[in-house]
C-alpha cells in the first residue's frame, strides 16, 4: 500500500493531523500577508507612480509603476499555481530593490528614505526567519555604507545627523518585528505541541495507547472507500477475553487492567505494517485488516489464540492464563462498514456459544 493510500491519519503517532492543520493554517497566514502587501503596495506604489509622472519626476513615476506591476504580476502567479515561495521572493527582491533606488536618489525631494521603513519589514514578514535576518542584515549594512561612505562623497543628500537617526529607527523597526515574529513562530510551536496532544488524546483508548472506536471507524470508513475503488477485501476482527468479569472479581480491577494492556500489545505485535487495532470498549478488542484473503485472516486468528493462550500473567506468585474468542467478517460486495461489523459481532458471539477460545469467520 502507498504512503497515500495507508491511512486516513497516516501515522496516528507522528502528529500528522495536527501538523497538516497547521501547515495549512500558516500557509493561509502567509497568503493573508502576501495578499496584504499586494494591495496596499500596489495602491501606493500606483498612485505616487502617476503622481511622480505629472509632477515631472518622470523616471520615479516609472519605476514605481513598474514596481507595482511586477508585484501584481508575482500575485496573480502566486493565486493561479499556488506557489507561494516565489510570490515571497519576488515580492522580497522587489522591496530590496526600492528600498536602494529611494535611498540612492532620495525619491521626490528627498523624502525616499522614509518609504525604506515598510520595505525593510516586507522582509521579515514574507520570507522565513534565517533568510529574513540575513537580507535584513545585509540591507542594512549596505544602507550604512551608502550614507557613511558612498553619499558624502557623491550627491550629500544626507547630513551626518539624519544618517545617524535612519540608520537607528531601522534598526529598531528590524529588531522589533523580528521579535514579534519570533514571538508568533514560538506560539505557533507551542500550539502545534497541544494540538498534537488533544490529538492523540482524542484518538486513543488512556488505559492501552491503542485507537479508540472513534478512530478506527474512521479508518474504516477510510478504507471501506478506497476498497469500494480499488476492488479490493477487507477484513474486520472482533476478539474478546474470555471470562473477563471473573479475572476482575478474583484478582481485581488493576489486575484486569494489566491484563487488557498486555492482551492488546500482544495483538499489536503479531499484526502487520497496514492493519489496525483498537481497544472497542471493556474487554473487547477490534481490529481491521486492509487487503486480507481468508488465509492471511485464518493465520493471524490462530497466531492470537495461540500466543494468548500461552502467554503467562502473574498475580503476585501465581501464574494466570487466559484465552479468547475471536469473531471474524469479511466485505462483500454490497456490504456497508456496519454490515461486516455486523456480521463479526455475530461470528464473536457464536463462538462464545461454542466453548470460547475459538475463531468464528463468515
Amino acid at each position: 500500500m502507498d504512503d497515500s493510500q495507508k491511512y486516513h491519519f497516516i501515522d496516528i503517532d507522528s502528529k500528522p493531523g495536527i501538523e497538516v492543520l497547521l501547515t495549512e493554517v500558516e500557509r493561509k497566514r502567509q497568503l493573508g500577508n502576501i495578499t496584504l502587501i499586494t494591495k496596499i503596495g500596489v495602491i501606493f506604489m500606483s498612485c505616487f507612480g502617476v503622481y511622480s509622472l505629472f509632477t515631472d519626476n518622470i523616471f520615479v513615476g516609472i519605476v514605481l509603476l513598474i514596481s507595482a506591476f511586477l508585484t501584481q504580476a508575482a500575485y496573480a502567479y502566486a493565486m493561479r499555481t499556488g506557489n507561494l515561495l516565489y510570490t515571497r521572493y519576488m515580492d522580497a527582491i522587489i522591496s530590496i530593490g526600492l528600498y536602494f533606488f529611494l535611498l540612492i536618489t532620495g525619491g521626490i525631494n528627498n523624502t525616499g528614505a522614509l518609504w525604506c521603513f515598510p520595505l525593510l519589514l516586507i522582509l521579515v514578514f514574507t520570507l522565513e526567519e534565517r533568510l529574513g535576518n540575513w537580507l535584513g542584515a545585509l540591507v542594512l549594512i549596505f544602507c550604512a555604507a551608502f550614507l557613511y561612505l558612498i553619499d558624502p562623497l557623491w550627491n550629500q543628500i544626507y547630513n551626518h545627523d539624519f544618517s545617524l537617526r535612519f540608520l537607528g529607527a531601522q534598526l529598531a523597526a528590524f529588531s522589533l518585528s523580528r521579535a514579534i515574529e519570533n514571538s508568533r513562530v514560538i506560539s505557533e510551536e507551542k500550539i502545534s505541541q497541544i494540538g498534537h496532544d488533544f490529538y492523540h488524546v482524542a484518538l486513543h483508548d488512556p488505559l492501552t495507547g491503542l485507537l479508540n472506536r472513534r478512530a478506527i471507524l474512521d479508518q474504516m470508513n477510510y478504507e471501506y472507500i478506497r476498497t469500494k475503488r480499488n476492488k479490493n477485501i477487507f477484513s474486520i476482527m472482533f476478539v474478546d477475553i474470555d471470562h473477563f468479569k471473573k479475572v476482575n472479581d478474583t484478582y481485581g480491577h488493576d489486575f484486569g487492567d494489566q491484563v487488557i494492556i498486555e492482551t492488546g500489545k500482544i495483538i499489536k505485535n503479531i499484526l502487520r505494517e497496514q492493519d489496525m487495532i483498537s481497544r472497542w470498549g471493556g474487554e473487547e478488542y477490534v481490529l481491521f485488516f486492509p487487503d486480507s484473503p481468508d488465509k492471511v485472516m485464518s493465520d493471524v486468528s490462530s497466531r492470537i489464540l495461540a500466543e494468548i493462550r500461552s502467554h503467562t500473567h502473574v498475580f503476585n506468585t501465581e501464574e494466570i492464563h487466559i484465552t479468547v474468542s475471536i469473531g471474524i467478517a469479511c466485505y462483500k460486495e454490497g456490504d456497508s462498514v456496519d454490515d461486516v461489523i455486523n456480521r463479526a459481532d455475530a461470528c464473536l458471539y457464536k463462538a462464545k456459544q461454542q466453548g470460547r477460545n475459538c475463531v468464528v469467520m463468515s
